[in-house]
């Protein structure tokens, strides 16, 4: 049981700051800096991805899916200078499948408690977000006046009860602007 809270743990923060990430498509690539400038809150937020583990030599997956409810959580984004902040909670719902057996969980989350505030700038559809000496970079998927809406996939190292293991996940989030 300790090991599956530790894997819905590391999955949740890698997915809301993480320093690698794979490469996709940004479909937004006219957004400006001051497109995003203002208070968006979060409205959906999911992930699907697999937790890759050797078990003796022997890889072993673990998928799992993820949204988030209770949402109550911000990001303001403020311009000359380009700082960003986060507030607020939500719950993540995480399903994890191990040897065809489900488990969900509910994980309360504290935004700020893994992206509290730090410098922004976007170019070319991709938001790059530096914090603590860490960039993660989100590519836009939709921006309007009122709408915003990013996508990121990542693949991470980490060590999960002093088992190597490897991260594979796609977030989305949605935002509307307040």
């Amino acid at each position: 049981m300790k090991t599956l809270k530790a894997i819905i743990t590391i999955c949740i923060v890698l997915v809301i700051f993480s320093c690698d990430n794979t490469e996709s498509t940004p479909i937004d690539t006219n957004a400006q800096e001051n497109d995003l400038v203002g208070t968006w809150s979060l409205t959906e937020i999911t992930q699907d991805g697999t937790v890759t583990t050797n078990v003796q030599g022997v890889p072993v997956n673990a998928n799992y899916t993820s949204f988030g409810k209770n949402i109550d959580a911000q990001v303001t984004f403020s311009q000359n200078p380009n700082n960003f902040s986060s507030s607020g909670t939500f719950t993540s719902v995480i399903t994890i499948t191990l040897v065809g057996q489900a488990t969900t969980r509910e994980v309360p989350i504290v935004i700020d408690d893994v992206l509290s505030q730090g410098t922004w700038q976007v170019d070319q559809g991709v938001i790059t977000l530096s914090q603590n000496n860490e960039t993660q970079t989100v590519n836009i998927t939709e921006l309007t006046d009122t709408s915003l809406k990013f996508e990121l996939e990542l693949q991470q190292d980490v060590v999960i009860q002093g088992v190597n293991s490897t991260v594979q996940t796609l977030a989305k989030l949605s935002f509307l602007k307040q």
